[in-house]
């Protein structure tokens, strides 16, 4: 008797305003198939030092011949909102893309992700989110447990999973917590490097200004290397890392020409916590990375998108070694267009 109860209040709480719970589901689907066209100056991130050697040593490239690539990043966004309320909106949002590189095919790789979002109340919501990037090419380097002279590819696997919160502070301004664990596990020549990372951010994002929101972020995070003296001679040394991250957006909108204007800027600065005199390339070491990003976004038609971007990367490595600091060091430079198209399919009725 009382699941039966129960049963017709759930029925009768999931109405609204005479709908029907299956009707609640029949929705529009949104999907926002875009394509990116770039170029990036550097996509192996090699030092000065890097790019000199490999003029005598080709096989640092692997099956790319420059330092330089075009990329090109077709994706897929899907969207779905069932309407459990008329006050508050349920997403589930789903991304696939592929980013290649002209000049490298085993460079080039896929992503995956899924999110679902929950609003609560004004500026309150509730997400959850995993994604996946299955393999990545770093770069081409030597395996120290076996004997070879031959450079091996060192890829590795990139799952991210996280949980965020937030909720108004004053009028217009909100605060987000959220909380990430990310794996980084690497192919079976490199499984030293296996890294579990934990991380906490706090964002505080206003648009009390008309046609501003600003946002500005602040994340600790421990990277813990569990492949840490797991047996083989390389995982005698330890590369676990700490990093705090700051950083913040300024975001314009123009009332006539452009939809937006985003101005990037995030700086993180990671520190290895082992101290083995017989890993100078880790021991002792910090590095500050920095990242600029500029996009404009112009809408074309109410469906119809186009964005440019540019991008600059700066990573500044400091070791009592100043061989350490002139390897680990990089520049790169990225720009790009975006070009983006909404739209609405009645899949479901």
């Amino acid at each position: 008797m009382k699941i039966i109860t129960l049963s017709i209040f759930f029925l009768f709480t999931v109405s609204l305003n005479g709908q029907s719970l299956p009707n609640r589901f029949r929705v529009p689907v949104y999907l926002t198939p875009s394509i990116t066209l770039g170029y990036d100056s550097n996509f192996l991130r090699f030092s000065e030092i890097d790019k000199a050697d490999a003029s005598s040593e080709p096989s640092m490239l692997g099956d790319s011949k420059t330092f330089d690539s075009e990329v090109i990043r077709p994706e897929l966004r899907f969207q779905y909102s069932p309407v459990f309320s008329t006050k508050h909106k349920t997403n589930l949002i789903i991304n696939a893309a592929s980013v290649v590189f002209k000049q490298s095919k085993n460079k080039s790789y896929s992503s995956y992700g899924v999110r679902f979002e929950q609003h609560l109340g004004p500026y309150q919501w509730f997400k959850i989110g995993y994604s996946l990037l299955p393999e990545l090419l770093l770069r081409y380097y030597d395996d120290r447990d076996i004997i070879s002279t031959q450079l091996i590819p060192c890829t590795f696997s990139n799952e991210t999973i996280y949980i965020s919160y937030s909720y108004p502070i004053v009028k217009k301004t909100w605060l987000r917590l959220k909380g990430t664990k990310n794996n980084q596990y690497y192919n079976e020549h490199f499984t030293e490097f296996d890294t579990d990372i934990f991380s906490g951010e706090l964002r505080l994002t206003t648009s009390y200004f008309r046609k501003n929101k600003f946002i500005i972020f602040f994340e600790n995070g421990i990277g813990t290397n569990i492949s840490y003296n797991a047996g083989l001679l390389t995982t005698e040394l330890d590369r676990s890392h700490k990093f705090i991250q700051f950083g913040g957006f300024w975001i314009y909108y123009p009332s006539k020409f452009l939809k937006s204007a985003i101005l990037y800027f995030t700086d993180n600065q990671r520190t290895y916590l082992g101290e083995d005199i017989h890993d100078p390339l880790h021991g002792g070491r910090e590095h500050e990375d920095i990242q600029v990003q500029i996009r404009l976004k112009k809408e074309l038609t109410p469906n119809f998108d186009i964005e440019l971007r540019s991008k600059f990367r700066t990573r500044k490595v400091f070791s009592e070694f100043e061989w350490v600091e002139e390897l680990k060091s990089f520049n790169r430079y990225e720009f790009s267009m975006k070009i983006s198209y909404s739209i609405h399919l009645n899949l479901l009725y």
